[in-house]
């Protein structure tokens, strides 16, 4: 009869540290802080630097009347053409101009025809415009009751399929006829 080598269980040093983990709660805030704190100096850093270039306007505190040093006073003042956000965008000229060019000509004060006729088709855009406003408010209203009978569907049918027996098994007759729906759904339209 062959015998068998007999098998070496867990060292105690394995078994020691079997169920030990090397994560440390207090290691992960401390990297986590540090990481924050090296994300902050570097956005102060950079609005600092921004600030320098003219690029961005500094926070400026009371502005007092010392020695009359215009050139503080000058550097603390709001700029108009200096663009405070990333996504504003400065208008220039060809903006400017695109922009007179759909509102059309100014009337003349003296020309009371222009008025009238002006008065005139203005009441036919406001009619047009409120009747497409109106169109577009019924199809908000239409869509948005489509999406409340769909979300009203969807609760009574979660709210079927959740049903459990008395002894904690999930009813299947509510998952037949779902399947059952679905198959229907698919044979009609392929």
């Amino acid at each position: 009869m062959k015998q068998s080598k007999p098998r070496q269980g867990l060292s105690l040093e394995r078994f020691a540290h079997a169920k030990t983990t090397s994560y440390d709660k207090k290691k992960a805030k401390e990297k986590e802080f540090a990481l924050n704190a090296k994300k902050v100096n570097k956005y102060r850093k950079l609005k600092q630097r921004l600030a320098k270039e003219g690029k961005l306007v500094p926070l400026a505190g009371p502005i007092t009347q010392g020695d009359g040093d215009e050139e503080e006073l000058v550097r603390k003042a709001p700029r108009s053409n200096v663009r405070s956000s990333p996504h504003s965008r400065p208008q220039g000229d060809a903006e400017l101009d695109r922009i007179r060019a759909r509102a059309g000509p100014v009337p003349d004060e003296d020309d009371e025809t222009n008025e009238s006729d002006m008065i005139g088709e203005e009441s036919d855009e406001d009619d047009a415009e409120a009747r497409a406003r109106d169109s577009r408010r019924a199809d908000i209203d239409a869509h948005k009751a489509k999406v409340a009978e769909v979300e009203k569907q969807r609760k009574q049918q979660t709210k079927l399929l959740r049903k459990r027996t008395r002894h904690g098994q999930p009813v299947m007759r509510y998952r037949m006829d779902k399947l059952l729906g679905q198959l229907q759904a698919e044979a009609q339209h392929g």
